[in-house]
């Protein structure tokens, strides 16, 4: 009998309230995700350090360590971990610290199936990827690279009611 390994999740909340909300929410996912819930990013990190972690979901304030202080050591640290912000937190300097340690920001109150989407979105691109270096160049990456000129002509070109095939084979065709 083979077995396959759980996805690893960590959700970091102050809350207890927020995470117990997120634990009972998700609970449909443990079949196929092993999830653990910490209170602190410094909590957060000691679990990194101890466990392998496939996607970390990071409320923004907190005390002590906050979720931008938080994404910026796994960036360090543990560059391979997807990163998460799930806050009803909004301050523009603090979501500007986010920008490039984070993969995706969701805001709270936030539907169990958005984030469930989210994640297993994130996990299937993860998927695609199985080299750790390259895995690792991914993660670090601060932003996605700008798509190329002729994908964009022909997404323009499908856009377009009556655009005619010879017209998107001549955008190929360059």
């Amino acid at each position: 009998m083979t077995s396959t390994r759980l996805h690893r999740i960590l959700f970091v909340d102050d809350e207890p309230m927020v995470l117990r909300g997120l634990e009972r929410s998700l609970s449909e996912q443990t079949d196929v995700w092993d999830m653990t819930f910490v209170h602190r990013g410094e909590d957060a990190l000691a679990f990194l350090d101890r466990e392998t972690c496939d996607v970390i979901v990071t409320d923004m304030l907190m005390p002590g360590m906050n979720g931008a202080q938080l994404l910026n050591e796994v960036v360090r640290s543990y560059p391979g971990v997807t990163r998460v912000v799930l806050s009803g937190h909004a301050d523009h300097d603090l979501v500007m610290q986010c920008v490039g340690t984070a993969h995706q920001y969701l805001s709270k109150p936030c539907e169990p199936a958005l984030l469930i989407s989210t994640i297993e979105r994130l996990l299937a691109l993860q998927s695609m990827v199985q080299s750790d270096p390259v895995r690792n160049l991914v993660a670090r990456l601060n932003r996605l690279p700008s798509r190329p000129d002729l994908y964009g002509k022909i997404l323009a070109a499908l856009a377009t009611p009556r655009t005619e095939l010879a017209h998107i084979g001549m955008i190929v065709q360059e």
